[in-house]
Parts: C-alpha cells; structure tokens; sequence
C-alpha cells in the first residue's frame, strides 16, 4: 500500500494528515479493525468538529461510520509513521475547507474521499486557493465502479 523510492520505505514519519469527513465516526470500529488484522495503530487522532456537526457516529443510534473508518485505514496503512490525524467533521464545504486552511499546526496532507458534482467541485476548487501557499496539490483517488479501476485525479492550485 506505501509508496518506495530506490526501496526505501515511505512510512509518513514526523507528517500529519487531515481528513475531510461530513460524518463522525466511531474510534472503537478503527480499534476493531487494527486488532482484527493483528496491528497496532500508534498514530494520535483528532477529531474535530468544524461547524458543530457531531464528531460520534454510532451504529447503535442508526450512523453508519463504514466510509470515515475506511478513510482512516488507508491513511494509517499508507502512513503509519504520521505524527497525528486530524479528521475534519462539518457538514458544510466552507467549514471544513476553513478549518483546514486555519489549522494549526497545518496537515501535511489533506485527502478526502468524497465527490461533488461538477458545479460543487468548481466551487471547492476556488475555496481551496485560500490554502495557498500552503498547500499546493490536493490528491484524490477516485474508483471508477465500471471497471473497478483506480483512477487518480489531481488538482493542482494555480
């Protein structure tokens, strides 16, 4: 799952990456996963809420955490030297895209896993100059469920 240059291992060691999320989440469901693979996370997490949106999502209350856990294996798995993970929870772009700009310390990396329509992705786009300098290129995965392929798209901030 990590990338190697000449065969050296990319563990993320010493940087911080900040997820956007619309949901809480569930840390038990990320315990869960790490003891049932046989690993130990030893990465901090944050949550934090950005607009008063929940930062908890319990299966017992109807919410389902499935999508923000998923978020959070595959960072750790691809990283898991981070110095911390800070998922951003709100339920409005704006926030959420503030929060992340005004962070401090600043994420290293900011990922999402979410899409938006081609008018949202537009506006978001424009929203995320305002994280300039600071960051540069946002890098999202995205599945192409026809084919089951991956399919990277990168945005790059002018």
């Amino acid at each position: 799952m990590r990338c190697t240059i000449d065969g050296t291992a990319l563990t993320g060691s010493g940087q911080s990456l900040g997820l956007l999320e619309y949901y809480g989440t569930d840390l038990a469901d990320l315990t869960t996963y790490y003891k049932n693979v046989g690993q130990t996370n030893n990465v901090p997490i944050t949550l934090l809420s950005t607009d008063g949106t929940s930062k908890t999502c319990l299966e017992s209350q109807g919410c389902d955490d499935l999508e923000q856990t998923i978020d959070m294996t595959q960072g750790l798995g691809m990283a898991p030297g981070l110095s911390s993970l800070v998922a951003y929870i709100g339920s409005s772009d704006a926030a959420i895209f503030n929060a992340m700009a005004t962070a401090s310390p600043l994420n290293a990396q900011l990922s999402s896993s979410w899409t938006w329509t081609p008018r949202i992705l537009a506006l978001t786009i424009r929203a995320s100059r305002n994280l300039q300098p600071r960051v540069r290129i946002c890098f999202k995965p995205l599945v192409t469920a026809a084919r089951g392929t991956l399919n990277p798209e990168l945005i790059r901030s002018p």
